[in-house]
């Protein structure tokens, strides 16, 4: 399950490769995954993305075969590395889809994880919201860190229609750090993924 939730989450930072074939894959990926039902176990719903990819790449399985190495009869052993390209793609049709997988099967089973939280408390300098909510936050000793909003965040108060008021606020959170590995830089990263979020006095 935690491999899982790292594929989702590095789908949305990988780099958008050239090929336009991969659009209609994308997109055909997409539409057949609008039409599956998103409530449901966090297996199945796995399954069924995995479905959906492997559909829509069967026409091109030369190609796929040429460009990046992938054998579509040996998906077993490459599924993973399809779901990832595929899943580069597909964030420019269904965001929202994709990132509502990720938050519900973290939602679903956090236990699994076994993730260690931590704290921090800072001022608030940045708001970024383009695929996913991040928040940059300056502490007392004036380091800024950034925390991604990519699950539910416990609050005090209605975090979803209040968070873009929080622009120089000084606030806590709980977060947890999660290592996810960069093809641009070709090492891994941290990335801060935020619990909870609450305004100091």
């Amino acid at each position: 399950m935690k491999t899982l939730i790292i594929v989702l989450f590095q789908l949305l930072i990988l780099p958008v490769f050239a090929q336009d074939y991969m659009d209609k894959i994308a997109q055909e990926s997409c539409e057949c995954l609008d039409k599956s039902e998103l409530a449901m176990d966090d297996e199945r719903m796995v399954m069924e993305l995995g479905l959906c990819m492997l559909n829509a790449s069967m026409p091109y399985k030369k190609q796929l075969k040429k460009d990046f190495d992938i054998d579509l009869d040996k998906i077993d052993q490459q599924g993973e590395a399809l779901g990832q390209i595929i899943g580069v793609r597909m964030i420019s049709f269904c965001p929202d889809a994709l990132i509502a997988m990720a938050g519900q099967m973290l939602e679903d089973d956090p236990e699994s994880f076994n993730f260690e939280e931590e704290t921090y408390s800072g001022v608030v300098t940045r708001i970024e919201d383009e695929r996913f909510v991040i928040f940059s936050i300056k502490d007392i000793d004036g380091k800024t860190n950034k925390f991604y909003w990519l699950s539910h965040v416990d609050s005090d108060f209605d975090f979803e229609i209040e968070y873009n008021q929080l622009m120089n606020k000084d606030v806590y959170v709980r977060f947890m750090t999660q290592e996810i590995f960069d093809p641009r830089i070709n090492e891994y990263r941290t990335y801060n993924v935020l619990v909870e979020l609450n305004k100091r006095n």
